[in-house]
């Protein structure tokens, strides 16, 4: 990873604050920004990273956010192999844009960022490349009102998000995107995103649990190949793909897991019957 100039000045300020998010269109360079403050802050604490890119995260799998808690050791160490999978806590969202179900979204943001308040050490934020509209701009805000950031860094591509910048009330750092960056079509992006479903989804078993678990969730007809949050009392513990609703239970097939634990299933917006469940 090479770098841009005025990164080292950014990781100077960064390294005084406790709180960071940052913030900028698709192909800003967003998330290699935040891999190189992962590598580089060098802190004797620890630090939590929360990827909040529910479509095309770093760290995590489609559809959630994903948190990770790097030692110092781990942190200078930090090396993307793709599609990588590596995370402490995820949060189920179901979607991959926030703008399919942006309270869910932001519920589930609150989560991680409540949790990650709670331990205390300096964090930081990816978040999606969402920026256009009002919804773009209104989620942004209400994250960085959520998180409360003692310094945004925003990638700012000819004033793209001048509409965001201008009402935020942290510290605003501006970054120009990325020259090393290699813009990504949609086809990109879905195979990427397919690629993190095939790598968690590689290994799967069938379960059945009771239908009572799904709680007051509307069944709908044509929901197999649907993506499903399987939940203990505190946590998304694994992610499942949605078989079949009967009269009594629900059946999904997922990485092997321990039913004894499961107190409730939520069912997402993706599909990946095509994927996983083709004859």
């Amino acid at each position: 990873m090479i770098p841009e100039p005025d990164w080292e000045v950014v990781l100077k300020e960064a390294k005084e604050c406790k709180k960071v998010i940052v913030i900028g269109s698709v192909d800003s360079g967003k998330s290699t920004f935040i891999k190189y403050l992962i590598k580089n802050l060098n802190l004797e604490k620890p630090l939590i990273f929360i990827d909040s890119d529910i479509g095309q995260s770093s760290i995590g799998i489609p559809t959630t956010i994903a948190l990770k808690y790097y030692k110092k050791e781990e942190a200078t160490k930090f090396e993307e192999k793709s599609p990588l999978i590596d995370f402490d806590k995820i949060y189920f969202v179901g979607a991959t844009t926030p703008s399919v179900c942006p309270q869910i979204f932001l519920d589930e943001f609150k989560k991680a960022a409540e949790f990650a308040e709670h331990l205390n050490t300096t964090t930081l934020i990816d978040t999606t490349g969402l920026i256009s509209a009002e919804q773009g701009k209104q989620l942004k805000l209400r994250k960085i009102e959520i998180f409360k950031p003692d310094l945004v860094i925003a990638f700012n591509k000819n004033g793209e998000i001048d509409h965001i910048i201008n009402e935020i009330k942290s510290k605003v750092i501006t970054l120009k995107p990325s020259s090393r960056i290699i813009p990504r079509n949609s086809a990109q992006r879905a195979s990427y995103r397919l690629s993190k479903f095939k790598k968690y989804f590689e290994k799967l078993e069938s379960f059945a649990l009771e239908k009572r678990l799904l709680k007051k969730q509307q069944i709908t007809e044509n929901l197999e190949g649907t993506i499903l949050g399987i939940f203990n009392s505190e946590d998304c513990i694994a992610l499942g793909i949605l078989e079949e609703v009967t009269k009594e239970n629900v059946i999904f097939s997922s990485p092997p897991i321990d039913l004894k634990n499961v107190t409730h299933l939520k069912i997402g917006f993706v599909n990946l019957k095509n994927t996983f469940l083709s004859d």
